[in-house]
């Protein structure tokens, strides 16, 4: 999970969470705040599944934006 700033925009990614929460509701801002206060940012999502052959509609939260991931390694 991660957020780059550039002058074009910002591009940011997000394993395991749809595009549209990525799109809609992620920001740099919440990406910088999680980092300096050490908070730990979930998201609800909508998914289609099958289980069991069987289709469904299922309702997730996905920890979306996170201090743990990524940042450990460049301290």
């Amino acid at each position: 999970m991660y957020s780059i700033l550039g002058a074009n925009g910002d591009v940011r990614k997000a394993k395991g969470v749809v595009r549209t929460v990525v799109k809609k509701d992620l920001r740099h801002e919440l990406y910088k705040q999680s980092l300096d206060e050490h908070k730990e940012m979930k998201h609800k999502q909508i998914v289609i599944r099958s289980r069991g052959h069987q289709m469904g509609v299922y309702e997730q939260n996905k920890t979306s934006w996170t201090r743990k991931n990524g940042l450990q390694q460049m301290e």
